[in-house]
């Protein structure tokens, strides 16, 4: 049994069959778009395939910014603060707000006279603060998942803490306890807190960025002068810039950067004063990092080496 169809190609035509035999050319099929004969073309009447659209994309919610609290209405008045616990037994200094690059969980690091201490927004619910590090902390800073840290009762010191390490030694603290290397003993580029070099003693510290070279600087006070370090990507870190011997007023009720477009390095505003004009006027205390031997800043108006705010 067979099937002949008749198929106009070009100028002539001539018959062609498809037979159910087992021929070579089996399943073969030439065609024209014209057809003389007035009979239906099979093939050019059935529908176009529609072209695939490269440029369509899965519609997927955005993600969210963390998991936490919600976040504070965007009002004139109220709503400012949510309160999150009652009676908290620690003596806190300070504090500091990381979210989790994984699990996008919103993290409130706390420094106390006991330590340092987290606090998963995201689970409020389990009511606990686990204690990430059992030090003494009066300053908190986070940059890129690193917790950077002034620690310590007698002599304070700068510590980095690898955020993402030490939770995830929290996650597991359920697990059967195993002998293991105390961390005094793990060599220092896998220990999960580390001291910062040149940095004992360190009273105050501040971060800054400046706007018109995009770096971050860290300055610390100590009893013999101030230092200043840069934060370095490919190392994930501070990197000490320079030290400078002058003289400060201990306790420094302020300690904050000025940057200017002008300077390189940031300059310490380390004192404010009231001005002696009838107008109301503040005199600034600043030290310039930039320069090794005028250590004031000096206002042409001025011979006491400080600056002026009107």
């Amino acid at each position: 049994m067979s099937l002949d169809l008749n198929l106009n190609l070009g100028a002539g035509s001539r018959q062609r069959s498809f037979s159910d035999s087992k021929s070579s050319d089996k399943g073969t099929l030439t065609h024209s778009s014209s057809s003389t004969n007035g009979d239906p073309d099979i093939i050019s009447d059935t529908p176009p395939v529609p072209p695939r659209r490269r440029d369509r994309r899965r519609h997927t919610p955005p993600r969210p910014v963390s998991n936490g609290l919600p976040p504070t209405p965007k009002v004139h008045m109220g709503a400012c603060f949510s309160k999150v616990f009652n009676g908290c037994p620690l003596r806190i200094h300070c504090t500091a707000s990381w979210v989790h690059p994984d699990t996008r969980d919103q993290h409130i690091l706390i420094g106390a006279e006991e330590g340092i201490y987290n606090l998963n927004l995201n689970e409020l619910h389990e009511t606990v603060l686990d204690q990430l590090y059992a030090r003494r902390t009066i300053w908190l800073y986070v940059i890129k998942d690193v917790l950077i840290s002034l620690s310590g009762k007698t002599t304070p010191q700068l510590y980095r803490h690898d955020l993402l390490a030490l939770h995830s030694k929290q996650s597991h603290r359920f697990t059967l306890h195993m002998n293991k290397i105390p961390e005094r003993l793990v060599p220092r580029k896998f220990a999960l807190t580390t001291k910062v070099p040149d940095t004992k003693g360190c009273t105050k510290c501040c971060v800054g960025r400046n706007p018109y070279n995009g770096y971050k600087y860290l300055c610390g006070a100590m009893p013999t002068g101030i230092f200043l370090m840069q934060w370095y990507d490919p190392l994930n870190k501070f990197m000490h810039l320079k030290s400078l011997e002058c003289s400060l007023t201990f306790p420094l009720s302020v300690f904050e950067m000025v940057i200017t477009p002008e300077l390189e390095y940031p300059m310490l505003c380390v004192g404010v004063k009231q001005g002696y004009d009838e107008r109301t006027r503040l005199r600034l205390d600043l030290i310039n990092v930039n320069t090794g031997t005028s250590w004031f800043m000096s206002d042409e108006s001025l011979d006491d080496g400080t600056g002026e705010l009107f």
